[in-house]
């Protein structure tokens, strides 16, 4: 193989592991961001009173996004 070939493959491999780490830390932030959110909507439901609307919440995921927009969350 060539020195040029060599190069080449190095670059490559290396695009490849930042391309996989940035994949991971994206995947990482908006699982978290996400955690932040629902935390943030049962506290606001828990403030409001609106507890009974928690267990929908859960089982229901088009009513937990309807209710992260009404609160801004989205």
């Amino acid at each position: 193989m060539q020195a040029w070939e060599e190069r080449a493959m190095e670059r490559e491999a290396g695009r490849k592991e930042g391309y996989e780490s940035g994949q991971k830390a994206g995947h990482e932030s908006g699982q978290q961001e996400g955690k932040e959110q629902m935390s943030q909507l049962i506290l606001f439901l828990l403030k409001e009173e609106r507890s009974e609307e928690l267990e929908k919440v859960a089982k229901d995921p088009e009513y937990c996004k309807k209710l992260m927009k009404e609160y801004g969350l989205d």
